[in-house]
């Protein structure tokens, strides 16, 4: 009990900080957007820090080398829980470009932060428009060098385990021809299950594959690529 109440005093103002930290980083973005954009990684790397560090969660890190690369890819994650904001900050590609649920946009702060750096929403319960935000991150991977940083499941898990791959981050791959990094991102559960906002303090491994390539991919092959990569992080979960 008193190891909870210590976490609970840290998490507020830990949440505080970075709620503070992100609208900052949302306000130099309105007024200085060519500064930002290249530069995003950097900014938000150390935000990303702040927040494991203060929490107690330390991260191991395999592959750091497919991370961070000048060439365009699409960088795909397990989602577990609201740690993977930090995270994924913590180890943000030089130019990432994420695609987050709509909903996230409204979170104070945080929200604007993401629109103001022009990440881009997707409506997951409008299939027209979720179709338009993969079609504008198509444009903009090459055109920026970006990394997209992408959720296959489309949404957390609610148990721990993975999800089912959906088809839109294949689609991308495949009329890109862009390299899918998976991120494999392993005791999530033990630190910040889903539905919890009090983190534990314990250590989290990440492990970043070789680059998987897309350039000829078929549309007709897309659900096997997609079995394919879900098969790959079942085994490298433990989940087969």
């Amino acid at each position: 009990m008193l190891l909870r109440r210590r976490n609970v005093v840290l998490t507020v103002p830990v949440v505080l900080i970075l709620l503070v930290w992100s609208g900052l980083i949302g306000l130099v973005a309105l007024l200085a957007p060519g500064l930002i954009r290249p530069r995003l990684g950097a900014i938000v790397r150390p935000w990303g820090r702040f927040a494991l560090r203060a929490l107690g969660v330390s991260v191991e890190l395999e592959g750091r080398e497919f991370l961070f690369s000048d060439e365009p890819r699409i960088i795909v994650f397990n989602h577990v829980s609201l740690l993977d904001i930090p995270l994924l900050a913590a180890h943000a590609p030089d130019r990432p470009l994420v695609l987050y649920k709509r909903e996230l946009g409204r979170v104070p702060l945080i929200g604007w932060a993401f629109r103001a750096t022009r990440m881009i929403p997707v409506e997951r319960e409008h299939l027209e428009r979720a179709i338009a935000s993969l079609q504008e991150a198509g444009r903009r991977i090459r055109a920026e060098r970006a990394a997209v940083v992408i959720s296959p499941e489309g949404t957390r898990s609610r148990d721990g385990r993975l999800g089912e791959f959906k088809l839109g981050t294949f689609h991308l791959a495949r009329t890109t021809g862009v390299p899918i990094v998976p991120l494999v991102m392993h005791g999530i559960p033990k630190v910040l299950p889903h539905g919890a906002w009090i983190a534990r303090p314990g250590t989290v491994r990440l492990v970043a594959h070789p680059p998987i390539p897309t350039e000829g991919w078929s549309a007709e092959r897309v659900r096997e690529y997609a079995r394919e990569l879900r098969a790959l992080y079942l085994a490298e979960l433990g989940e087969d």
